[in-house]
C-alpha cells in the first residue's frame, strides 16, 4: 500500500493539491503589501556541464552563469614566457662616479680688487673744506685706510677666497667679480675721473680766486653764444634748401 499523508484527525491529505496551494501562496503578494507582487522564483539549476561550466553554476542577474575559478591568475608556462620575451634583459647602465667639485681660486681677482680700492682711497681728491664742513680729517682717514689695504692684500685675498669656497652666496659674488676681470676696470676709470673731481672740489671749496672764476665764466658764455649762432645758421641753411627743392 502506498504511503500517504494525513492530518492529526486522520483525514487524508492530497499532496498534489497542497503543492499547488503552496505555489499559489508564494506567487501571491504578501499580506502586509497587497499591491506588490512576490519576487519571481529562481529557475532550477542546470545540470552539471564539465565543458561549459567546469566549476559549477552561479545565479547572477536573474540567470544561471558558469562559475569562475577563484584564486590568483595562472602563471604562464615557461614556453609562453620564452615566446613573449624579445631577448636578454638589457644590462643596467653604469653611472660614472661623480667627481668632487673643484674649488675655484679667486685670489687673483681679489688682489686686483684690493689694488683698485687702495688706488681710489689714496688718490680721491678731498678738499680741506667744502659746503661749510672741514674735510681734512676725512682725507687723512681715507689715506690710512688705503695703507691698511695695501699692507694686507695677501691676507684679505686668501681669507675671502676661503669663505667663497665654502659659502655659495659669497662664491656667486666672487664668480661675478672674476668674470668682470676683478677691479682692473676701476683703475683707468678713476684716472679719467680724477681731474674732473679735483677741479670740482676746488670750485666748491673756495680754492679758486675771483679773477680765475670770472675768466672761466666769460669764456663759457662766449662759447654758448657761438654755439647758438651756429645752430641758427644751420637751421636757416636747411630752410633755404627745402624751399629751393622742386
Amino acid at each position: 500500500m502506498a504511503e500517504s499523508l494525513a492530518t492529526l484527525d486522520g483525514d487524508p491529505v492530497d499532496v498534489d493539491a497542497a503543492e499547488r496551494d503552496f505555489a499559489a501562496a508564494m506567487a501571491a503578494p504578501p499580506a502586509d503589501r497587497p499591491g506588490k507582487p512576490a519576487p519571481a522564483r529562481r529557475p532550477p539549476e542546470p545540470d552539471p556541464d564539465p565543458e561549459n561550466a567546469p566549476n559549477g553554476w552561479t545565479f547572477l542577474d536573474g540567470q544561471w552563469r558558469p562559475k569562475k575559478k577563484a584564486g590568483r591568475p595562472r602563471t604562464p608556462p615557461a614556453e609562453d614566457k620564452a615566446r613573449v620575451s624579445t631577448g636578454p634583459a638589457p644590462a643596467a647602465a653604469k653611472t660614472a662616479p661623480s667627481s668632487p667639485r673643484s674649488k675655484v681660486d679667486f685670489r687673483k681677482a681679489l688682489r686686483e680688487t684690493c689694488e683698485a680700492a687702495w688706488f681710489v682711497l689714496a688718490s680721491v681728491p678731498v678738499p680741506e673744506q667744502a659746503f661749510g664742513f672741514k674735510l681734512g680729517g676725512l682725507r687723512t682717514k681715507l689715506r690710512v685706510q688705503a695703507a691698511l689695504i695695501q699692507s694686507n692684500v695677501d691676507g684679505l685675498a686668501a681669507g675671502v677666497n676661503l669663505i667663497g669656497q665654502h659659502n655659495r652666496f659669497v662664491r656667486q659674488g666672487l664668480e661675478r667679480l672674476q668674470s668682470g676681470e676683478g677691479g682692473l676696470w676701476v683703475l683707468p676709470a678713476c684716472m679719467l675721473l680724477a681731474p674732473f673731481a679735483a677741479q670740482t672740489a676746488q670750485l666748491w671749496s673756495g680754492q679758486l680766486d675771483d679773477t680765475t672764476l670770472d675768466a672761466v665764466a666769460g669764456q663759457t658764455e662766449a662759447s654758448v653764444t657761438a654755439y647758438v649762432e651756429q645752430l641758427a645758421a644751420a637751421g636757416a641753411q636747411a630752410a633755404a634748401e627745402a624751399a629751393a627743392a622742386p
